[in-house]
């Protein structure tokens, strides 16, 4: 595909994943009022998207039933994940995550809670062979920068795998007897944009853009820092 058709696209999909934010159904009108592109243009990147089931054709405009799968179209098309990424909310975040936990073969359970005393609640959690993943994540805005509350946060979240790995036995009847095989909890912190620090106090910590690699990687990390609980 020519660079020119990629630009073109690329916009488009920009265009849908800001205007879906507010509403799911967009107008062509708008779409063109975005991108100064001619109306059978627009008509012709939207029929690519609708063959790929990304949205949805309407009389005068489109819908978007996912715009986490739009998210990961944008990526095909080499719009950064970090500035894609910032179109989702925190449940679209949270189901990016998830995707990439499945695309290395974890089994993912998502909002897992125990009531008080002592309760706890899990955003994502990815359940392997070696190690159980249990993901923090945090949408921050762009330039967040506040390491102290990042550090906070790290603290809050040890100490909630913590909990968890004291009372898997009651998370696995609530949410599945597969999770009693559960092996190494290893307590992630995902965040949008990149805060400058990757570890702290047990706790790994990732942007978005560099949790796959974490993923890719895990063993060496989990060696050399010894993260773990069991």
């Amino acid at each position: 595909m020519q660079e020119p058709l990629r630009e073109t696209i690329r916009k488009v999909i920009l265009v849908l994943l800001e205007a879906s934010r507010k509403t799911q159904f967009i107008e062509n009108e708008y779409i063109k009022s975005k991108t100064n592109f001619a109306s059978e243009v627009i008509i012709g990147v939207l029929k690519q998207l609708a063959e790929k089931e990304l949205i949805i054709l309407e009389a005068g405009g489109v819908i978007v039933p996912s715009r986490i799968n739009l998210v990961e179209e944008a990526l095909r098309y080499g719009i950064p994940v970090d500035k894609a990424s910032l179109y989702l909310d925190w449940r679209d975040f949270e189901q990016l995550s998830s995707r990439y936990l499945e695309a290395h073969g974890y089994r993912v359970y998502r909002g897992i809670r125990l009531p008080p005393p002592r309760g706890f609640e899990i955003d994502v959690l990815g359940l392997g062979p070696r190690y159980t993943i249990v993901v923090d994540c945090k949408h921050w805005s762009p330039g967040y920068s506040k390491k102290w509350k990042l550090k906070k946060a790290a603290q809050e979240h040890l100490e909630r795998t913590q909990r968890l790995a004291k009372r898997l036995w009651l998370v696995a009847r609530r949410y599945g007897e597969e999770l009693r095989r559960a092996k190494t909890l290893i307590p992630v912190i995902v965040t949008l944009t990149d805060p400058g620090l990757r570890y702290h106090e047990g706790v790994l910590i990732t942007p978005i853009t560099l949790f796959n690699n974490l993923l890719l990687n895990i063993d060496a990390v989990v060696e050399e820092l010894g993260v773990g609980i069991k």
